[in-house]
């Protein structure tokens, strides 16, 4: 079997155990390419493997190169795969409908099984909806879960857990070529997605009417006469103020819709299914949080939030209209590079460097952003333990010391005495509490920190691909402009301008959200812990006036 090596053209850095990271022009050796979702396996030099990102690599030798896009400066980059003359052609069916052959046939198949859904924190899982079941990995743990599947065949399927890697797929890159060359108009009533001039550029326009929506009850029900068990939780959307209710493979449904349609907003991941422990308080109480965090992100973006899935999502109760819904979903006509059919922009035109200038600069605060939250996670992941373990210990070893010093003036039986001994023994149980607190004080500051990070760190992951897409647009118009009639120039140009606005206008939602989201993190981080600190110097003052 020939060796297949690959050049990285990026620097990839790993998101968890079983990815592989390396450096730009970096020499893999490719060992499966297999392995779907647009990863593939590799090996580096160290005799190291893991999971690599097929679009971040090109391969040198025993197969045909992938093309690329030059990387922007400060850009966290994707492999660009540039579509030819021929490959236009290809496209122009696409957008005739012929693109939905493939998804008809899987949404046909899974018609039969709308009832069941056996997909939910389960052992069985609806192969339909190309689901299965595993533990809880991080947010970005979906290649540690693939690597971890193929290793260890042995076991049963609560070691695997479904492939979602959409974000290094090509079908929106096509897509978006079709767009491009071959869109056609779509009725004004179509255009619900609208963006206006902000103060920063394109921006969103706001929710009409804003609206939040509580999850609350989470509780155990049964079907199949107590066969299978599930958790089902009770959404209350503030419109309607009518409850609905929603099991986790509605939510991971309902995420892997909005990620299909709306392929350049960022939808962040949900938390992975689980099969120990899923039904156990403290899981259940954390899944519901997650839960939480990710339905108020969404009912905050001005797309999503106004989208008929999603409102079909938060107020559907019943089954048979729940069917339909549905599966006119599924069918949308409207997803990946067609759902850019559906935005209307500002008539005044873009300047076009200081769009570039705008995107680069995001870039580059992606990739800083993304180191900062990653050691921000580890040091605080680091502070949680040494506040569970050693700072605990090391308080109520001094309170210890204190305790056993007080006993030893025991012997002393002078009256004058009696205080000192009382005062020295309670300073050591002033210490042993104030261990007790350490222990008990990360869920009242630092938790809070990191499931805001926990959440970002899978928002971050959404953009890279975002951007390129932008990029590899400007370079394909770039590519095709000498081939294209003149009459056609002008209208690629104004949908180039659609595309370059909608990521514009995603940046700019994501840096509102991201000012709001990090200043109520360390608000409520810092009173968190001026309150710890609080109790700590009240135990102190305690103890001294026991000298008195």
């Amino acid at each position: 079997m020939a060796v297949i090596l690959a050049k990285a053209l990026f620097d990839f850095a790993s998101g968890g155990q079983g990815e592989l990271g390396f450096h730009e022009n970096e020499v893999l050796t490719i060992t499966r390419q297999d392995i779907g979702g647009g990863w593939w396996e590799a090996v580096n030099s160290f005799g190291e493997d893991g999971l690599v990102p097929e679009s971040y690599l090109e391969v040198i030798q025993d197969a045909a190169p992938l093309s690329s896009v030059k990387p922007t400066p400060g850009l966290v980059p994707s492999q660009q795969q540039q579509a030819t003359a021929s490959e236009l052609s290809i496209c122009v069916p696409a957008f005739s409908g012929d693109d939905h052959k493939v998804s008809a046939v899987r949404d046909d198949a899974c018609d039969e099984c709308d009832g069941e859904w056996d997909d939910d924190d389960d052992n069985s899982w609806n192969v339909c909806n190309n689901d299965t079941s595993g533990p809880i990995p991080d947010t970005n743990g979906n290649p540690r879960n693939i690597l971890r599947r193929r290793r260890e065949k042995s076991h049963n399927q609560s070691s695997n857990v479904r492939i979602t890697l959409n974000r290094f797929s090509q079908f929106h890159r096509t897509s978006v070529n079709c767009f491009l060359f071959e869109a056609t108009e779509v009725h004004d009533s179509d255009k619900n997605a609208v963006i206006v001039h902000g103060n920063n550029g394109p921006a969103w326009k706001g929710i009409d009417c804003p609206f939040s929506c509580v999850i609350t009850s989470p509780k155990k029900e049964t079907k199949f006469r107590g066969m299978k068990s599930f958790i089902a939780y009770q959404l209350m959307p503030s419109f309607s103020n009518t409850a609905v209710s929603r099991r986790y493979k509605h939510f991971d449904w309902l995420q892997q819709r909005l990620s299909e349609k709306y392929s350049v907003l960022a939808v962040p991941p949900l938390p992975e299914k689980q099969i120990a422990g899923r039904f156990e308080d403290d899981f259940v109480s954390q899944r519901l949080q997650h839960l939480q965090r990710w339905v108020d992100r969404m009912c905050r973006h001005p797309v999503v939030a106004q989208s008929d899935v999603f409102h079909h999502f938060l107020t559907c109760a019943d089954d048979k209209r729940w069917k339909v819904g549905k599966r006119d979903a599924e069918k949308d006509a409207y997803i990946g590079g067609k759902f850019f059919l559906t935005i209307q922009i500002p008539v005044q035109p873009l300047d076009e460097k200081e769009s570039e200038a705008k995107i680069d600069n995001f870039g580059k605060l992606l990739r800083s952003m993304d180191d900062g939250v990653k050691s921000l996670i580890d040091v605080c992941e680091s502070s949680t333990r040494k506040h569970e373990g050693p700072f605990k210990k090391e308080f109520q070893k001094l309170g210890n010391a204190f305790t056993t010093l007080g006993k030893s003036f025991l012997s002393d039986d002078r009256r004058d005495a009696e205080f000192l001994t009382r005062a020295v023994e309670q300073t050591g149980q002033a210490y042993d509490e104030i261990g007790n607190l350490f222990e008990k004080q990360p869920p009242n500051d630092i938790a809070f920190l990191l499931e805001g990070l926990y959440e970002y760190r899978g928002l971050l992951s959404t953009f890279p691909e975002t951007l390129l897409l932008q990029k590899s647009a400007l370079a394909k118009v770039q590519e095709c402009a000498n081939r294209l009639p003149e009459s056609e120039q002008q209208q690629v140009l104004c949908r180039t301008e659609v595309i370059t606005s909608t990521v514009l206008a995603e940046i700019d939602h994501f840096n509102q959200n991201r000012v709001t989201d990090f200043r109520d993190y360390m608000q409520k981080f810092i009173q968190g812990q001026i309150s710890f600190y609080k109790q700590v110097i009240a135990k102190l003052e305690d103890a001294l006036q026991k000298y008195d």
